[in-house]
């Protein structure tokens, strides 16, 4: 009988957990919060079991105590969300968004504060790996970069009060989207009064609120671009291309003066990605698994990347890779769903062969996209060039435009000299930003020395870190050779030039480029993947016989040599504007094959010296497929 009524108890409990009908300890979390959403599906849950608090108060202080405005973040949410979800929590908390070990370890080696292999730090210890180290104990500037510029994007913080940037930390940065402006759309009634007064400028907007309160797996990509804005692979995604920092490059406002700011920029407007175009959004391309990590500490800048082109357009020969599931298991239905697999092997479910063709149904939208597959035959003759299938990443043809950031240039100030730096104030630096807006307008007498805030432990030190950049370009991308053997897109992250100045004006460094441990120059300059993918490609000539495509910079050969024998000098000298350097920034590599700057992904380099040449010279072949093609277009 006990036991019967055991089970009489749990169902009840159960049932009132999930229908939706109020407890009464909940009732007075609701006789502020009125008309408030439920969380969602499978989260119905009292409201302190989440968020804490004492429901049972009637005072806003004393029902206040002890709670958590966000029982997602991720010091909370392995006693919040883990008992549900233990696995995705563990698997987040490792994750590259989480951990910023993609950017925290290739800066340092960057900057000679650490040896390229084995050493992992990330921003807070876990596992086996360290913490990054303050700078006050490893007396490394770049640490002080790290924490107090770079490190601001990461899943233990939320984001920056900037149109466009509002966000929660944790498990909710993603899972509960917020509107640009950081105002909810909820019907909570304590919201909506809230954000009246903010409306009205009784007071400040110091956090932004969810659009509702409620936990979605359909994200969008406004609530990517929450962090991945200015010149992270994201951004181009949707069109969008940082300017210049100076004032001279601003064009969107009448006056030139007061742009409306997106993201802290005044971007300038480029073509879009096709799957933009096409209606796709981010989580239509990656997964879940991929965007939470597989579970162990990802330590590379790409390492939870597992989609790429060829999985759903497969190559010519081959089609991409499905699998064949029964639709019910326990009816041992005779129905099958063939679903895609992505390049680890793992299935990705919307994506299905339907009526003999792949077809992706969209997270976000439910509409269905028809996969066009590269298999079959006969295929554009780019395709059919076994040199190009075998040893090229897609986007090296379909990348419409990349990022190029050329000369990055640092400086850390502790003095008040912000003059200077008002043509400037547009860079992507939101302490920058409100230091100069809230300095400039007084008399210099009053400026007030800079201060900002180390993202990693919150407290406020002397100085800041301006930046800027010797030249920005996006056309005609340079190529070299990535990780997996292929040619790849590449571009410069980033060709750092480091100058410090102290609080008396005393110049620490000027215009330092940092070396590597193994004595190699700390100018990044990386494969990666640019999402500005269209169907028409580049010419032949964008590749091949094309000294600036294949890292050479802008040579060009000597009147009356043959190409690649004798060769002009560099077009721009670095070292006449103060840099020590004596190659153009866009030179990867010399026409001897020797490297001129450094590579932090593992397996990439320029091309060597047979390929260069390769590269330069009108081969048999490539006049073969030459002609080919003008026989093909009726030109020939």
């Amino acid at each position: 009988m006990g036991r019967w009524l055991g089970l009489i108890f749990l169902i009840a409990v159960s049932l009132t957990l999930t229908s939706g009908v109020r407890t009464p300890a909940e009732q007075g979390c609701l006789s502020c919060h009125q008309g408030i959403e439920a969380p969602g599906k499978g989260h119905r849950f009292p409201c302190q079991r989440c968020h804490g608090g004492d429901p049972q108060a009637t005072e806003q202080d004393k029902a206040h105590r002890g709670l958590a405005a966000n029982p997602s973040a991720l010091g909370q949410a392995p006693l919040v969300c883990g008992p549900c979800h233990a696995d995705q929590v563990r698997r987040v908390q490792r994750s590259l968004m989480a951990t910023s070990a993609g950017e925290i370890n290739p800066t340092r080696y960057l900057w000679g504060a650490q040896p390229r292999e084995p050493v992992t730090y990330l921003n807070q210890a876990l596992d086996q790996y360290p913490a990054l180290p303050h700078p006050d104990q490893s007396r490394q500037p770049v640490d002080d970069l790290l924490r107090r510029r770079c490190l601001r994007c990461h899943l233990h913080t939320p984001g920056t009060p900037r149109f466009g940037e509002w966000r929660a930390a944790g498990c909710a940065a993603c899972h509960m989207p917020y509107g640009p402006d950081g105002f909810s759309r909820s019907a909570d009634r304590a919201v909506v009064a809230r954000q009246a007064e903010i409306r009205q400028g009784k007071e400040a907007q110091k956090r932004g609120y969810p659009l509702m309160h409620q936990l979605t797996r359909a994200i969008p990509t406004t609530q990517c671009l929450t962090c991945h804005n200015g010149h992270r692979v994201g951004m181009d995604f949707v069109g969008l291309a940082e300017r210049d920092y100076e004032e001279s490059y601003r064009f969107n406002a009448p006056d030139g003066e007061s742009p409306a700011l997106l993201y802290g920029l005044d971007p300038r407007a480029m073509t879009p990605d096709i799957h933009h175009e096409r209606g796709l959004v981010c989580i239509d391309c990656h997964s879940g698994r991929e965007v939470m990590g597989h579970g162990s500490v990802a330590t590379r800048a790409g390492g939870q990347v597992s989609i790429r082109c060829r999985n759903c357009h497969g190559e010519p020969g081959r089609p991409a890779q499905t699998r064949k599931y029964i639709k019910n298991a326990k009816e041992h239905s005779e129905i099958y769903r063939e679903i895609l697999l992505d390049a680890d092997g793992f299935p990705l479910p919307h994506v299905r062969r339907i009526d003999g063709q792949l077809t992706l149904t969209g997270k976000l939208s439910g509409k269905s996209h028809r996969i066009p597959s590269l298999d079959r035959s006969p295929g554009p003759l780019d395709h059919r060039i076994p040199e190009h299938i075998g040893k090229m990443e897609c986007h090296s043809c379909h990348a419409l435009w990349s990022y190029q950031d050329f000369g990055f240039h640092l400086l850390r100030e502790e003095r008040a000299d912000y003059q200077k730096w008002a043509p400037l104030w547009l860079q992507n630096d939101p302490q920058v930003q409100e230091l100069l807006r809230q300095n400039l307008p007084r008399p210099k007498a009053q400026w007030s020395p800079p201060r900002s805030r180390d993202y990693l432990d919150g407290t406020i030190r002397p100085g800041i870190w301006f930046a800027g950049y010797s030249y920005r370009r996006f056309e005609n991308p340079i190529f070299g050779i990535n990780g997996r053997g292929r040619t790849s897109v590449f571009r410069p992250l980033h060709q750092f030039v480091v100058s410090r100045v102290d609080e008396r004006g005393l110049v620490l460094e000027d215009s330092r480029v940092p070396r590597t441990p193994d004595g190699k120059p700390g100018l990044g300059f990386n494969p990666y993947a640019p999402h500005t993918i269209r169907r028409p490609v580049r010419s032949c000539e964008g590749c091949h016989l094309n000294p600036r495509a294949i890292g050479l910079g802008n040579r060009l050969p000597m009147a009356g040599t043959a190409l690649g024998t004798k060769w002009s000098p560099p077009l721009t000298f670095p070292r006449k504007d103060g840099t020590p350097i004596d190659f153009e920034w866009e030179a990867l590599v010399d026409p001897e094959g020797r490297a001129l700057q450094t590579q932090t992904r593992s397996g990439a380099r320029p091309y060597n010296r047979q390929e260069i040449k390769g590269l330069l010279t009108k081969s048999r072949a490539y006049k073969g497929w030459y002609t080919r093609y003008y026989q093909e277009k009726g030109l020939y």
